[in-house]
């Protein structure tokens, strides 16, 4: 069954520009998704899908200017779907012989509507099928920069920006967490610009990068180390002659590697699509280093395979 869809009363405005055509001739579409998007100086709306159907027809294109009554499409219900017409038209009249009570009119005040929480993205111009995208996408609409009429933001703008985002590499785009704000620092003093070291550069984004996907625990532990201090003590008298000098650190090495052998499961990883846990056959361990140049990590490769000596 064929279904006409109209302009319905937009107001008093007339020739309603046609700014966004959201579908296709084939397309179908689900009861209530919106069909196009209109829009005069004042307002904006979408007209949507009375029931679930295949678009057979298109009448406008954007930039079109349309009024009340005007064809925009016609649509070709599906299997178990037909428009339903309204309740007001099979009400049967009221018999005037009737005794009804008289209807009291009260006057309410309608409460306002509640504030948009997504982060301003109320304040931007854009329609609802625009606004679940951005929010599907994770982004922020005050962001991104509107092609269409008066600075619309259309949904090709929210896939361009998500793709010009992806491409810089800005992460927080896409994983949620804001940009750091951009503050000039000389309104509150002088400053020096000093880039730093290829190091520093380095640490800062591996840093960064595993502060977002490792969890981070520090666990806290007293031990007495009594024998284990005489022991590297009489080691350290014996190797003296051969320039090795063993420190807690080798024994905390092989501590280490002793932990992750008997519980192989921290020694593991979760690949890229989360689905499944990759369990490393081998132990390298790595150690931060600060030095003058920033912070290293050293790796020591298959730590498994060395004693305490090979580890000084």
């Amino acid at each position: 069954m064929s279904e006409k869809v109209l302009v319905p009363d937009v107001g008093e405005a007339e020739n309603v520009e046609v700014i966004e055509v959201l579908v296709a001739v084939g397309n179908t579409v689900e009861k209530d998704e919106s069909l196009v998007v209109l829009e005069s100086s004042k307002a904006s709306m979408e007209i949507p899908s009375p029931f679930a159907a295949v678009v057979s027809a298109i009448a406008v294109t954007s930039g079109d200017t349309v009024d009340e009554g005007d064809l925009i499409l016609e649509l070709e219900s599906v299997a178990g779907e037909s428009p339903k017409k309204d309740v007001s038209e099979v009400q049967e009249p009221a018999d005037p012989d009737s005794e009804t009570p008289p209807v009291e009119t009260v006057e309410k005040t309608m409460p306002a509507p509640p504030s948009d929480s997504r982060g301003g993205n109320a304040k931007v111009h854009a329609g609802p099928a625009v606004r679940k995208q951005a929010r599907e996408y994770g982004v922020q609409l005050t962001n991104v920069p509107g092609s269409g009429k008066y600075g619309r933001i259309l949904k090709e703008d929210i896939k361009q920006y998500v793709k010009q985002n992806l491409r810089a590499g800005r992460e927080e785009t896409v994983a949620g967490i804001p940009p750091v704000a951009q503050i000039d620092f000389e309104k509150f003093g002088d400053v020096e610009i000093k880039p730093p070291s290829r190091v520093r550069k380095a640490s800062a984004r591996n840093l960064h990068r595993s502060w977002l996907n490792i969890p981070h625990v520090t666990q806290f532990d007293e031990a007495d180390i009594t024998e284990l201090e005489i022991f590297r003590s009489k080691q350290n008298e014996e190797l003296a002659r051969d320039g090795i000098k063993v420190t807690p650190l080798a024994f905390l090495i092989r501590a280490t590697v002793s932990a992750l052998l008997k519980y192989p499961q921290f020694n593991a990883s979760i690949d890229p699509t989360c689905e499944h846990m990759v369990l490393k056959k081998y132990i390298n361990i790595g150690i931060a280093v600060e030095t003058a140049e920033g912070l290293m990590v050293p790796v020591i490769r298959d730590a498994d395979r060395k004693g305490v000596i090979a580890l000084a």
